[in-house]
């Protein structure tokens, strides 16, 4: 599914369900962006791809002193943990049962332009993208924020905030930037 993927974006749903050796088998082609193949004939396959995934923790977000740590029993590895840019977490209370289980009356929406939005910006070379010198100083600001609001939260086991911490709010920010302006995709309830 990596190679299939090659340039594009692979949402993984389930990732709970995944085994430890299954880690182990996309680490190494998610760090060096091809997957080896040893079989008839040999050799390797792109796979630059762009991850999604979704899972459910063994207990409830509640039951965590920081609600992050359910991670590790997504992923008992903390080098693959490192690799994500952005990790958000939704409790078993964070969206009521109403909104979830409300009929959709809207027509779906537009995707177009954010679709191709993402693939203008997939196609960005880094040396196109430009920092202000207030955002620097903003992305500096923040990763020393975070590194503090974290250190020694088990940051060896969880390693989301760790030296790297301004490249990925930097990662980020230009993501955002780079957002056209459409209109929110919300329904109405």
């Amino acid at each position: 599914m990596l190679c299939q993927a090659d340039g594009g974006l692979l949402v993984v749903d389930g990732v709970n369900a995944l085994a430890p050796e299954d880690w182990v088998a996309m680490r190494e082609a998610r760090a060096q962006g091809v997957v080896p193949v040893n079989r008839i004939v040999s050799g390797t396959h792109p796979c630059r791809t762009r991850l999604l995934f979704l899972g459910n923790t063994k207990k409830p977000l509640s039951t965590y002193d920081y609600p992050v740590q359910a991670l590790i029993e997504l992923w008992s590895d903390a080098p693959d943990l490192a690799r994500l840019d952005l990790v958000v977490l939704f409790g078993e209370n964070d969206v009521s049962p109403e909104i979830i289980n409300a009929p959709i009356e809207d027509e779906p929406p537009d995707l177009a332009p954010l679709r191709e939005n993402i693939a203008r910006a997939w196609r960005i070379r880094p040396d196109e993208i430009t920092f202000r010198a207030d955002a620097i100083e903003r992305i500096y600001t923040q990763a020393k924020a975070l590194a503090k609001r974290f250190e020694g939260v088990g940051s060896h086991q969880i390693p989301l905030v760790g030296n790297d911490i301004k490249i990925k709010l930097a990662r980020l920010s230009a993501s955002c930037a780079l957002l056209p302006d459409i209109p929110p995709l919300r329904r109405t309830m």
